[in-house]
């Protein structure tokens, strides 16, 4: 869409002609704004409809302020703009007002028996002699009648909506300096939320923090699925964020009652999910020339490129809990060898202590050579266990090497399932090798870094520990039925 366009409002597929109408001249057009279909969903023709409905307008918009209060004058005025508006528009909106009246102003319905009587009696209250300006400032002006600028105009404000909170004009990006100050987020998140607010704030260009009701919610979720075809989870997540950042808005007091955004109605998550890799598609990994004959490229940052994959299928961790540890996070505990995965969020903060743990290094792993590996690089002057990876702007290390990962999964090693995801799926093999073996819930919460029921901590989880010795018992145990990992070796060619 032109920048050079400031009136065109999308809604779906349909464009429209949009324009506030200036605080003075709200009580004579009885609208906030103004808005009318373009009969189009083509920008380039709806470009020049706009400006000539935009021109038109201002030009009703600066008679109205410049003429004397003559009701005479003021009806011409209305008859001769260019929006066209018609004796019988003001007759039509002169019997909507007296109907509404009917039930509690019985006693005032001859008053309002034609338009010429409105004004009449605006101009009973404002003074005969007064200019328009000094008369629509006077804050005990009656509404004048509303003229009827199309079908799309939106209505009169009501007495709630003329009540500004505090910060009746922030927009919702403002809202993000006193969220950062009060949650301190990652630089991920911090990053994710200035996109959804820029993006809210560009689907309703104009609107304020404290004018945001749950008509707006709404229509930007639809935006969000059907337009902008998000997936459900993405919308969910979009929602969030607008949600988040509306509640620290009522904290700041710049909105009143509850947050217009809370209760909304996401779409549902519909998307298959995710699945492990199968026996076959792990044997297929595993005999690349990346594993087997100590091929290592660029892009694959050196060594991860052989271990992190390793790692991931032979402990079930996350690829950033991998990514993130250094020589000395493999360490000996009573005897037995095992990683402490030590998960910090992207600003550098540890996270919730179920993602602590301690798992036992893998008597597979041990035949393969990690733990020469991890000799040569705490002899480093790094603290990193794979000193290729570099941290991203959101501070991950292991996103270039996920990305590469990807590729190298996809268009070498010609695993494309669409279920499959490159990385994260050898942590559902785990999960289900796991569950193959009929292993105890608790030892796979230890092994995994899980909590209880739907991610939330139970009793279970506050008593005793997992004995290292039986975790390792139970670890080595998993071998993905018997996968041929023989030919795996870590000599570089």
């Amino acid at each position: 869409m032109s920048r050079r366009t400031l009136y065109i409002l999308r809604r779906g597929n349909s464009l429209y002609f949009r324009l506030s109408v200036p605080r003075e001249l709200r009580t004579v057009i009885g609208s906030r704004e103004v808005m009318r279909s373009l009969q189009t969903q083509h920008t380039h023709e709806a470009e020049p409809l706009a400006l000539e409905l935009a021109a038109a307008t201002k030009r009703l918009f600066h008679k109205l302020r410049t003429m004397p209060v003559d009701p005479k004058k003021l009806a011409a005025v209305v008859r001769e703009s260019k929006l066209k508006i018609k004796v019988s528009d003001l007759e039509e909106q002169r019997e909507k007002e007296i109907g509404s009246l009917k039930a509690n102003h019985a006693s005032e319905i001859k008053r309002y028996r034609s338009a010429a009587l409105l004004l009449a009696k605006n101009q009973r209250l404002i003074g005969e002699n007064e200019g328009m300006r000094k008369a629509l400032a006077s804050k005990t002006a009656a509404p004048l009648p509303t003229p009827d600028l199309g079908e799309e105009s939106s209505p009169p404000p009501t007495p709630a909506t003329r009540t500004r909170a505090k910060g009746g004009k922030h927009k919702l990006s403002d809202a993000l300096a006193p969220w950062k100050r009060l949650r301190k987020p990652s630089p991920a998140t911090i990053e994710i939320y200035e996109a959804e607010a820029r993006r809210f704030q560009t689907y309703h260009p104009g609107l304020h923090i404290a004018g945001i009701e749950k008509r707006h919610i709404r229509e930007y979720i639809r935006h969000l699925q059907e337009d902008a075809k998000l997936s459900a989870k993405s919308v969910e997540k979009a929602h969030g964020a607008v949600r988040a950042l509306l509640n620290i808005a009522k904290h700041e007091e710049w909105i009143r009652g509850d947050n217009p955004a809370s209760g909304a109605m996401l779409p549902r998550d519909t998307s298959p999910d995710q699945r492990g890799f199968t026996h076959e598609e792990l044997q297929k990994i595993f005999s690349d020339p990346v594993f087997t004959a100590g091929k290592r490229p660029i892009a694959g940052k050196g060594e991860a490129s052989f271990w992190i994959p390793v790692l991931l299928l032979l402990t079930g961790a996350r690829r950033e809990e991998i990514a993130q540890l250094t020589p000395g996070d493999i360490q000996t505990k009573e005897g037995i060898d095992v990683i402490s995965i030590k998960p910090t969020d992207d600003a550098g903060r540890v996270k919730n202590k179920q993602s602590r743990r301690l798992v036992p290094v893998h008597d597979q792993l041990k035949l393969i050579g990690f733990g020469d590996y991890v000799a040569e690089r705490q002899k480093a002057v790094d603290r990193q266990l794979f000193p290729a990876l570099k941290r991203n702007r959101r501070g991950q290390l292991g996103a270039k090497f996920g990305d590469w990962w990807s590729r190298y999964l996809r268009q070498k090693i010609g695993i494309t399932d669409e279920l499959i995801s490159p990385a994260h799926s050898f942590r559902h093999s785990f999960i289900t090798e796991c569950r193959r073996l009929r292993m105890r819930t608790d030892y796979e919460r230890a092994l995994v870094g899980h909590t209880g029921e739907g991610g939330k901590e139970d009793a279970h989880d506050r008593y005793g520990e997992v004995p290292i010795d039986t975790l390792a018992e139970e670890l080595n145990k998993i071998t993905y039925r018997n996968l041929d990992l023989s030919g795996v070796t870590r000599s570089v060619a």
